[in-house]
């Protein structure tokens, strides 16, 4: 099987997208897949796994890139990480006349929306996001990155496959180096992520100080600069808090691992939006294979990853709520217990490696019923 994998952005580690589909990719080849990526950026190291591999910058056209790449490649399928540039993934594929695959992560016209509240402009981005989902109505099949989002993606295209979570299990193991975070005496409490409006992370801060003033011994550290308004950074680092509360900024994806096992308690605060409703942030099954126990709101997409304290707890989507689920995860052996159930899930359920065996068993059903048409 001959793969274009393409990916409309810059696919070196940063964003959840990039590193699923990194992952796939490489799954892909080990599968024994012939692959060849073309994106906006291109990890070096793809070629260590003998994956081929082509950059294209800022103003180039992405349909003429595919196309041309695809005429000295020749692939079976172009299978394209996010609708983002379908419209030209569609130009390409008809005429390589090959099979198209779409990777959905996410509903474009509830993302726009969301963003617009943000003050993002609606109608162009809205007909730009139709144009997309036309697109993929007519390709020959979609891989989908979260549960809640199946039903629209049944809808748009009726051949898709599930395909959850994607964690490198050996990156996000349990055992490794760790570093301080904060006294040793109290419950070192870490978030990573950007902090747009969907992350929650207003909710977390509201917690972070309800228990601080009850006096309770926790300690929050905040990863990540995506987002990150220098106002609210410098009201929580405020003296006031006694620096229960640190925003460490952006770190190398090769470190995160360290961060996150050096926590006793991962949190994902989302709240309910249309947009984190439809979303299965990569986040979640990395946490999980770290071992730790994870506290996360009251969300579909961590109801289908999380069982309420057998591998992880749940609590409503609020500042009191999240205070809830915290003072219940104050027990040590509680948390441990957690951490061993998560870790046990992901491998099951989440690893990178088996998510790409399902969507390579996937394209080659897709490129079997194209042969026997």
């Amino acid at each position: 099987m001959r793969v274009l994998a393409f990916h409309g952005y810059d696919m070196r580690p940063g964003s959840g997208s990039a590193i699923r589909s990194r992952l796939l990719v490489t799954g892909l080849a080990k599968q024994g897949a012939d692959v060849c990526v073309v994106a906006r950026g291109v990890p070096e190291d793809l070629g260590s796994s003998g994956i081929l591999g082509r950059s294209f910058a800022t103003g180039e056209s992405p349909h003429r890139i595919l196309w041309d790449t695809g005429k000295r490649f020749r692939p079976d399928v172009i299978y394209a990480f996010t609708d983002g540039k379908a419209p030209e993934v569609l130009w390409a594929g008809k005429r390589l006349g090959c099979a198209m695959v779409c990777d959905l992560h996410g509903f474009a016209p509830v993302e726009v929306i969301d963003l617009a509240r943000r003050g993002s402009p609606v109608i162009p981005q809205l007909r730009e996001s139709v144009r997309r989902l036309r697109a993929i109505r007519r390709f020959d099949g979609l891989t989908v990155a979260n549960p809640t989002l199946l039903p629209i993606a049944r809808f748009l295209n009726a051949r898709c496959r599930l395909v959850a979570g994607a964690a490198d299990l050996a990156h996000f193991s349990p055992r490794g180096e760790t570093r301080a975070l904060g006294s040793p005496d109290r419950i070192q409490v870490v978030y990573a992520g950007n902090f747009y409006r969907w992350q929650g992370c207003e909710l977390l801060l509201n917690a972070a100080g309800i228990l601080l003033r009850m006096g309770e011994p926790f300690d929050f550290t905040l990863i990540g600069s995506g987002g990150l308004d220098d106002g609210l950074r410098r009201r929580w680092e405020s003296p006031v808090h006694g620096g229960a509360i640190r925003f460490l900024g952006a770190v190398d994806y090769s470190e995160i691992p360290v961060y996150l096992r050096s926590a006793d308690i991962l949190v994902i605060p989302r709240p309910l939006l249309l947009s984190t409703h439809l979303a299965f942030p990569n986040k979640i099954s990395d946490y999980m294979a770290t071992g730790r126990a994870v506290l996360a709101t009251d969300l579909a997409p961590h109801r289908y990853a999380f069982r309420d304290g057998q591998t992880g707890v749940i609590c409503r989507r609020s500042a009191a709520g999240l205070v809830e689920g915290f003072l219940r995860l104050k027990s040590r052996e509680f948390r441990e217990r957690l951490g061993r159930m998560a870790r046990r899930h992901a491998e099951q359920h989440f690893c990178a490696f088996r998510s790409a065996r399902a969507v390579f068993d996937f394209l080659d059903d897709v490129l079997r019923q194209r042969s026997s048409r």
